[in-house]
Protein backbone atom coordinates (compact mmCIF):
# COMPACT_ATOMS: atom_id res chain seq x y z
CA UNK A 1 0.00 0.00 0.00
CA UNK A 2 3.02 2.31 0.05
CA UNK A 3 3.51 4.64 -2.94
CA UNK A 4 6.04 3.06 -5.30
CA UNK A 5 8.70 4.49 -7.56
CA UNK A 6 9.99 1.56 -9.59
CA UNK A 7 12.91 3.53 -11.02
CA UNK A 8 14.62 4.14 -7.68
CA UNK A 9 16.64 2.08 -5.23
CA UNK A 10 16.40 1.17 -2.38
CA UNK A 11 12.89 2.65 -2.12
CA UNK A 12 11.25 2.43 1.29
CA UNK A 13 13.45 1.70 4.31
CA UNK A 14 12.50 1.10 7.94
CA UNK A 15 13.69 3.88 10.24
CA UNK A 16 12.51 2.28 13.47
CA UNK A 17 9.62 0.89 15.50
CA UNK A 18 7.82 2.48 18.45
CA UNK A 19 4.64 1.60 20.37
CA UNK A 20 3.57 -0.93 17.76
CA UNK A 21 4.14 1.43 14.83
CA UNK A 22 6.73 1.16 12.08
CA UNK A 23 8.36 4.33 10.73
CA UNK A 24 9.55 4.19 7.12
CA UNK A 25 11.21 6.68 4.81
CA UNK A 26 11.62 7.00 1.06
CA UNK A 27 14.33 9.52 0.19
CA UNK A 28 13.56 9.62 -3.54
CA UNK A 29 9.86 10.31 -2.97
CA UNK A 30 10.70 12.63 -0.02
CA UNK A 31 8.07 10.95 2.12
CA UNK A 32 7.75 9.35 5.55
CA UNK A 33 5.19 6.74 6.51
CA UNK A 34 3.89 5.55 9.87
CA UNK A 35 2.28 2.10 9.61
CA UNK A 36 0.60 -0.07 12.22
CA UNK A 37 0.81 -3.73 11.11
CA UNK A 38 -2.03 -4.77 13.44
CA UNK A 39 -4.63 -2.13 12.53
CA UNK A 40 -3.17 -1.57 9.04
CA UNK A 41 -3.46 2.17 9.60
CA UNK A 42 -1.11 4.10 7.29
CA UNK A 43 -0.18 7.78 7.56
CA UNK A 44 1.88 9.35 4.77
CA UNK A 45 3.89 12.40 5.79
CA UNK A 46 6.11 14.68 3.67
CA UNK A 47 9.67 15.22 4.89
CA UNK A 48 10.41 18.68 6.34
CA UNK A 49 10.95 21.50 3.82
CA UNK A 50 14.49 22.39 2.76
CA UNK A 51 14.30 25.25 5.24
CA UNK A 52 15.54 22.83 7.89
CA UNK A 53 18.98 22.91 6.20
CA UNK A 54 19.17 26.71 5.90
CA UNK A 55 22.00 28.38 7.80
CA UNK A 56 24.08 25.21 7.91
CA UNK A 57 27.83 25.47 8.35
CA UNK A 58 29.08 23.31 5.50
CA UNK A 59 26.93 20.48 4.20
CA UNK A 60 23.90 19.58 6.32
CA UNK A 61 23.13 15.87 6.63
CA UNK A 62 20.11 13.86 7.71
CA UNK A 63 20.53 12.47 11.22
CA UNK A 64 17.38 10.51 12.03
CA UNK A 65 13.61 10.55 12.48
CA UNK A 66 11.68 9.18 15.48
CA UNK A 67 8.07 8.66 16.59
CA UNK A 68 7.24 10.67 19.72
CA UNK A 69 3.58 9.71 20.08
CA UNK A 70 0.92 7.88 18.12
CA UNK A 71 -2.79 8.41 17.63
CA UNK A 72 -3.39 4.91 19.01
CA UNK A 73 -2.83 6.34 22.51
CA UNK A 74 -5.38 9.10 21.98
CA UNK A 75 -2.71 11.74 21.29
CA UNK A 76 -1.88 13.37 17.96
CA UNK A 77 0.82 11.62 15.95
CA UNK A 78 4.11 13.43 16.48
CA UNK A 79 7.50 12.90 14.83
CA UNK A 80 10.89 14.51 15.40
CA UNK A 81 13.20 14.87 12.38
CA UNK A 82 16.87 15.76 12.95
CA UNK A 83 19.87 16.85 10.89
CA UNK A 84 23.39 18.13 11.59
CA UNK A 85 26.07 20.26 9.98
CA UNK A 86 29.79 20.15 10.76
CA UNK A 87 29.36 21.05 14.44
CA UNK A 88 25.67 21.58 15.29
CA UNK A 89 22.31 19.79 15.18
CA UNK A 90 18.75 20.82 14.46
CA UNK A 91 15.27 19.35 15.01
CA UNK A 92 11.82 19.73 13.49
CA UNK A 93 8.51 18.49 14.94
CA UNK A 94 5.52 17.20 12.96
CA UNK A 95 2.00 17.00 14.43
CA UNK A 96 -0.96 15.28 12.80
CA UNK A 97 -3.17 18.12 14.12
CA UNK A 98 -1.57 20.82 11.98
CA UNK A 99 -0.08 18.48 9.33
CA UNK A 100 2.93 20.83 9.29
CA UNK A 101 6.54 20.78 10.44
CA UNK A 102 7.77 23.22 13.07
CA UNK A 103 11.51 23.84 12.61
CA UNK A 104 13.59 24.78 15.64
CA UNK A 105 16.88 26.77 15.71
CA UNK A 106 20.32 25.20 15.34
CA UNK A 107 21.94 24.02 18.56
CA UNK A 108 25.11 25.46 19.99
CA UNK A 109 28.28 24.07 18.43
CA UNK A 110 29.63 20.99 20.19
CA UNK A 111 33.08 20.93 21.78
CA UNK A 112 35.58 19.87 20.72
CA UNK A 113 34.72 20.62 17.11
CA UNK A 114 34.42 17.43 15.03
CA UNK A 115 37.04 16.72 12.37
CA UNK A 116 34.87 14.27 10.42
CA UNK A 117 31.72 15.46 8.62
CA UNK A 118 30.06 12.16 9.63
CA UNK A 119 30.71 12.77 13.32
CA UNK A 120 27.63 11.05 14.77
CA UNK A 121 26.55 7.41 14.70
CA UNK A 122 22.98 6.12 14.39
CA UNK A 123 20.81 7.44 17.22
CA UNK A 124 18.40 5.68 19.56
CA UNK A 125 15.45 7.10 21.52
CA UNK A 126 14.97 6.19 25.17
CA UNK A 127 12.11 7.69 27.23
CA UNK A 128 11.88 10.91 25.24
CA UNK A 129 15.63 11.41 24.78
CA UNK A 130 17.58 10.68 21.60
CA UNK A 131 21.23 9.64 22.00
CA UNK A 132 23.92 9.77 19.30
CA UNK A 133 27.38 8.35 20.01
CA UNK A 134 30.23 10.49 18.64
CA UNK A 135 32.39 8.62 16.14
CA UNK A 136 35.74 9.52 17.71
CA UNK A 137 35.25 11.84 20.70
CA UNK A 138 34.42 10.87 24.29
CA UNK A 139 30.84 12.10 24.40
CA UNK A 140 27.23 11.49 23.38
CA UNK A 141 24.97 14.11 21.79
CA UNK A 142 21.57 14.10 23.52
CA UNK A 143 18.25 15.62 22.39
CA UNK A 144 15.50 16.22 24.94
CA UNK A 145 12.39 15.85 22.75
CA UNK A 146 10.23 17.67 25.32
CA UNK A 147 12.31 20.87 25.25
CA UNK A 148 14.09 20.30 21.89
CA UNK A 149 17.35 21.15 23.68
CA UNK A 150 20.63 19.49 22.64
CA UNK A 151 23.33 18.70 25.19
CA UNK A 152 26.45 16.57 25.58
CA UNK A 153 26.93 13.56 27.84
CA UNK A 154 30.08 11.70 28.84
CA UNK A 155 30.93 8.15 27.80
CA UNK A 156 31.92 5.32 30.15
CA UNK A 157 35.73 5.73 30.54
CA UNK A 158 36.32 2.11 29.45
CA UNK A 159 34.77 2.83 26.04
CA UNK A 160 36.70 6.01 25.26
CA UNK A 161 39.10 5.78 22.28
CA UNK A 162 38.22 2.16 21.56
CA UNK A 163 37.07 0.85 18.20
CA UNK A 164 33.83 -0.69 19.46
CA UNK A 165 30.25 -0.56 18.17
CA UNK A 166 27.57 0.21 20.76
CA UNK A 167 24.53 2.40 21.32
CA UNK A 168 22.28 3.57 24.13
CA UNK A 169 19.27 1.44 25.12
CA UNK A 170 16.96 1.03 28.10
CA UNK A 171 16.74 -1.26 31.13
CA UNK A 172 13.57 -2.94 32.36
CA UNK A 173 12.94 0.16 34.49
CA UNK A 174 13.42 2.51 31.55
CA UNK A 175 16.85 3.79 32.62
CA UNK A 176 19.38 4.59 29.87
CA UNK A 177 22.00 1.88 29.50
CA UNK A 178 24.86 0.97 27.20
CA UNK A 179 25.45 -2.63 26.18
CA UNK A 180 28.76 -3.19 24.42
CA UNK A 181 30.02 -6.50 23.02
CA UNK A 182 33.70 -7.18 23.69
CA UNK A 183 34.83 -10.53 22.32
CA UNK A 184 32.06 -12.93 23.43
CA UNK A 185 30.89 -10.97 26.44
CA UNK A 186 28.27 -8.25 26.82
CA UNK A 187 29.26 -5.41 29.17
CA UNK A 188 26.48 -3.24 30.63
CA UNK A 189 26.61 0.31 31.98
CA UNK A 190 23.55 2.03 33.49
CA UNK A 191 23.05 5.78 33.89
CA UNK A 192 22.58 6.73 37.53
CA UNK A 193 23.76 8.84 40.47
CA UNK A 194 26.52 7.66 42.80
CA UNK A 195 27.14 8.70 46.40
CA UNK A 196 28.20 12.21 45.34
CA UNK A 197 24.83 12.76 43.65
CA UNK A 198 26.37 13.27 40.20
CA UNK A 199 24.87 11.26 37.36
CA UNK A 200 27.31 9.18 35.36
CA UNK A 201 27.61 5.82 33.64
CA UNK A 202 27.97 3.08 36.28
CA UNK A 203 29.26 -0.35 35.33
CA UNK A 204 26.46 -2.79 36.12
CA UNK A 205 27.33 -6.32 34.97
CA UNK A 206 28.78 -8.50 32.25
CA UNK A 207 27.39 -11.57 30.53
CA UNK A 208 29.79 -14.25 29.20
CA UNK A 209 28.21 -15.77 26.10
CA UNK A 210 30.26 -18.91 25.47
CA UNK A 211 26.98 -20.83 25.84
CA UNK A 212 26.16 -19.65 22.31
CA UNK A 213 28.20 -22.64 21.17
CA UNK A 214 25.84 -25.05 22.93
CA UNK A 215 22.64 -23.26 21.95
CA UNK A 216 23.49 -23.02 18.24
CA UNK A 217 25.57 -26.22 18.01
CA UNK A 218 28.46 -24.38 16.34
CA UNK A 219 31.83 -22.82 17.20
CA UNK A 220 32.84 -19.31 18.22
CA UNK A 221 34.93 -19.06 15.04
CA UNK A 222 31.79 -19.61 12.96
CA UNK A 223 29.97 -16.81 14.77
CA UNK A 224 32.58 -14.11 14.22
CA UNK A 225 31.74 -10.90 16.08
CA UNK A 226 28.70 -9.93 18.12
CA UNK A 227 26.59 -6.96 17.01
CA UNK A 228 24.01 -5.38 19.32
CA UNK A 229 20.92 -4.38 17.33
CA UNK A 230 18.93 -2.78 20.18
CA UNK A 231 18.33 -2.88 23.93
CA UNK A 232 14.63 -2.50 24.74
CA UNK A 233 12.91 -3.01 28.09
CA UNK A 234 15.89 -4.82 29.58
CA UNK A 235 16.29 -7.24 26.65
CA UNK A 236 19.39 -7.11 24.45
CA UNK A 237 18.73 -8.05 20.82
CA UNK A 238 21.91 -8.99 18.97
CA UNK A 239 23.33 -11.02 16.11
CA UNK A 240 26.37 -13.27 16.13
CA UNK A 241 27.91 -12.12 12.87
CA UNK A 242 28.11 -8.98 10.74
CA UNK A 243 28.01 -10.39 7.21
CA UNK A 244 27.65 -7.43 4.87
CA UNK A 245 30.92 -8.53 3.28
CA UNK A 246 29.51 -12.00 2.68
CA UNK A 247 25.73 -11.99 2.69
CA UNK A 248 25.61 -15.74 2.09
CA UNK A 249 26.84 -16.55 5.60
CA UNK A 250 23.91 -16.96 8.01
CA UNK A 251 23.73 -15.02 11.27
CA UNK A 252 22.07 -16.07 14.49
CA UNK A 253 19.70 -13.47 15.91
CA UNK A 254 19.35 -13.81 19.67
CA UNK A 255 18.10 -12.05 22.79
CA UNK A 256 19.39 -11.79 26.34
CA UNK A 257 17.33 -10.87 29.40
CA UNK A 258 19.53 -8.64 31.55
CA UNK A 259 17.49 -9.43 34.66
CA UNK A 260 17.83 -13.22 34.52
CA UNK A 261 20.75 -13.70 32.11
CA UNK A 262 18.59 -16.04 30.02
CA UNK A 263 19.77 -16.41 26.44
CA UNK A 264 17.24 -17.17 23.68
CA UNK A 265 17.64 -17.88 19.97
CA UNK A 266 15.17 -16.01 17.78
CA UNK A 267 15.99 -17.07 14.20
CA UNK A 268 18.83 -17.60 11.74
CA UNK A 269 19.17 -15.90 8.40
CA UNK A 270 21.51 -13.80 6.27
CA UNK A 271 22.35 -10.42 7.75
CA UNK A 272 21.65 -8.54 4.52
CA UNK A 273 19.75 -5.58 5.93
CA UNK A 274 19.09 -3.50 9.04
CA UNK A 275 16.83 -5.43 11.47
CA UNK A 276 14.55 -3.62 13.91
CA UNK A 277 12.91 -5.38 16.89
CA UNK A 278 9.14 -4.87 16.77
CA UNK A 279 7.34 -4.73 20.11
CA UNK A 280 3.55 -4.96 19.85
CA UNK A 281 1.75 -2.23 21.78
CA UNK A 282 -0.55 -3.34 24.60
CA UNK A 283 -4.25 -3.06 23.67
CA UNK A 284 -5.92 -0.19 25.61
CA UNK A 285 -8.30 -2.66 27.32
CA UNK A 286 -5.33 -4.39 28.96
CA UNK A 287 -3.75 -1.25 30.42
CA UNK A 288 -6.93 0.11 32.05
CA UNK A 289 -6.25 0.81 35.74
CA UNK A 290 -9.82 -0.10 36.69
CA UNK A 291 -10.43 -3.68 37.83
CA UNK A 292 -13.12 -5.29 35.69
CA UNK A 293 -15.80 -6.97 37.82
CA UNK A 294 -15.67 -10.15 35.80
CA UNK A 295 -11.93 -10.47 36.54
CA UNK A 296 -12.14 -10.03 40.30
CA UNK A 297 -10.95 -13.09 42.13
CA UNK A 298 -9.48 -14.62 38.97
Amino acid sequence: RLPADDDTFPGWAIEGCCDGNVLLQNFSLEQLAVYNPLTRALDLIPVPPDKIFEGARGDAKYLGCYILSSEEGGEPLRLVYTCHDKSRARAAIFSSESREWQIFPWSEAVTPLPEDEHWLKVGTMVNGFVYWIHTNEAYILVLNTATLHFSQMDLPPTLVARDLIFRVGETKDGKPCIVCPIDFELFVWVRGAEDDGIERWIFDQRFPLETIVEVTESTLVEHGDLKVVATIGGFVYFSTMETFLDGHNPSWFMSLCMETGELATLFQRRFDGHPHPYIMAWPPCLIDNQVHPQLEGA
